[in-house]
């Protein structure tokens, strides 16, 4: 990004209160300790710091400029500063926003948005991978799906993008439909509605509204894809006045997969079908979320107007990433399901049914923590996932959280053996444990929220096989303060 002092406030609606209009930017940040010489730097105020207080610190690292709000004044910076811009704003973080929108309007790029309750980053990768193929994509470094990260997303855009892939999260209502004003998109997916941010949300007719406002935002000449099998995200499609295409399982739908069947370590072979035309496809990450992931990232592949031969090199060249179902394997052929990145209702489900179908004649084993932000819901969804083990017949229960008893209840309900159930309070407790019940040919399942932090279960049972170094840190207690 590249702008006059005059034009960020155009954008923004912001007044200058010392320094030149005529100034020239080149790039925005948010964060004192990794700005660099030439960029703008937009203090933001968070629960627990205030980026103001690190003004100082940006100007030493070179800022060219300064975004503060309506109660900052210049009085406060060093005389030796008179002459850096101050832009002010009547709220930074909303500015941030209004100077992305203004960016992605004298841009030309196509914006891909995706939002929904499991799957965004999955799909946003696996589409950024297909178009790769023939466009200059962009997509985000991180996993940056807020009111920060997405404006920061596309203030990277750059004349020789073509595309730019982001992702949309949300806890409450109003946020998508912000993101949306901010990012305007020209396709927007919603991957499935389910029970996730019920502590604000309250119902998953909630849920479907608050995510429903990425296709209030579009256009008749823009895209909705659409998840047949997601009545929900039918529901909405009613009211959204763009163009509609859509992808499911055993569904009519313009992107299908029939001849849908397991392979190795339970990734899939199928056919996929695109507005039927066929082509043979195999998936390298497990999970029938995956096939739908796929589904997804073709359907817009296909807006995009990719070849069926493209979007099939794309997805099988996919593997997964960190944190979401990555498979190893280690000595004594135990086999590791690395899902750690979040959990909720819906994927928690979806990796527990997950390890029941790879786990063959081995044992199959659950380390879980909670899932966060269920409200007054997560009792009911905890017993719900103890129920689901003792369904899926899987053989041993690790237990971290304050809802632990809860999953334990429902596990024994469904004839898991108290033997098979283990609580602990803290990582190593629980890793401990853990490495003393493993056998050969184990398969073993690690998922939490992220507030759970279940890597370090993870890291520390590999360190006491020894297949990691020791943890670089000592591991914090998880009490129920932690894992509000």
């Amino acid at each position: 990004m590249e702008l006059t002092v005059k034009e960020i406030i155009e954008a923004v609606g912001g007044a200058l209160l010392q320094g030149s209009l005529t100034q020239r930017i080149r790039g925005v940040s948010t964060d004192s300790r990794t700005l660099t010489s030439g960029e703008l730097f937009i203090p933001l105020k968070g629960e627990r710091f205030d980026g103001h207080h690190f003004i100082n610190d940006t100007l030493a690292r070179g800022a060219s400029a300064v975004m503060v709000s309506k109660d900052f004044h210049p009085l406060e910076l060093p005389p030796s500063t008179r002459d850096i811009p101050l832009i002010q704003v009547e709220d930074t973080l909303h500015a941030l926003g209004d100077l992305a929108s203004f960016w992605v309007r004298r841009n030309r790029a196509t914006i891909v948005a995706i939002t929904g309750s499991n799957g965004k980053t999955t799909t946003r990768e696996m589409t950024a991978t297909i178009l790769e193929q023939s466009y200059r994509v962009l997509k985000p470094e991180h996993n940056w799906n807020n009111l920060i990260g997405v404006p920061l997303t596309l203030l990277r855009l750059e004349s020789h993008h073509q595309i730019a892939v982001i992702e949309m999260g949300m806890n409450r209502r109003g946020e998508i439909k912000r993101l949306s004003q901010i990012a305007q998109p020209h396709i927007g997916l919603i991957t499935n509605i389910g029970p996730v941010h019920l502590q604000h949300l309250k119902t998953l007719e909630n849920v479907a509204e608050a995510k429903g406002e990425l296709f209030d935002s579009l256009t008749a000449q823009d895209y909705a894809v659409l998840n047949a099998n997601d009545p929900l995200i039918m529901k909405l499609s009613t009211r959204c006045p763009a163009r509609t295409f859509t992808f499911g399982i055993n569904a009519h739908a313009q992107v299908t997969a029939p001849n849908l069947s397991p392979s190795d370590y339970s990734t899939h072979c199928f056919t996929l079908q695109v507005e039927g035309k066929s082509i043979p496809l195999r998936l390298t990450i497990p999970g029938i979320h995956t096939v739908y992931n796929a589904l997804a990232a073709a359907s817009i592949a296909t807006i995009c107007k990719l070849p069926l031969e493209e979007i099939k090199a794309g997805l099988e060249r996919f593997t997964a990433f960190t944190g979401r179902m990555v498979i190893t394997t280690i000595d004594n052929n135990i086999h590791i399901i690395n899902d750690t990145y979040n959990a909720n209702p819906v994927s928690m489900e979806s990796a527990l049914r997950t390890l029941a179908q790879v786990k063959g004649e081995g044992n199959g084993i659950a380390v879980l923590g909670d899932m966060l932000e269920l409200g007054d819901a997560s009792l009911a969804y905890h017993h719900q996932l103890g129920s689901l083990v003792g369904i899926l017949h899987l053989d041993s229960l690790f237990l971290m959280g304050i809802s632990a008893e809860a999953v334990a209840q429902g596990a024994r309900a469904t004839g898991v053996s108290e033997k098979a159930i283990y609580i602990g309070s803290t990582p190593e407790e629980v890793a401990e444990q853990l490495a003393k019940k493993v056998t050969r040919g184990d398969w073993i399942l690690f998922k939490g929220s992220r507030g759970m932090k279940m890597e370090k279960i993870l890291e520390y049972f590999l360190h006491l096989l020894n297949h990691d170094p020791a943890p670089s840190s000592p591991m914090a207690t998880f009490t129920s303060r932690c894992c509000l």
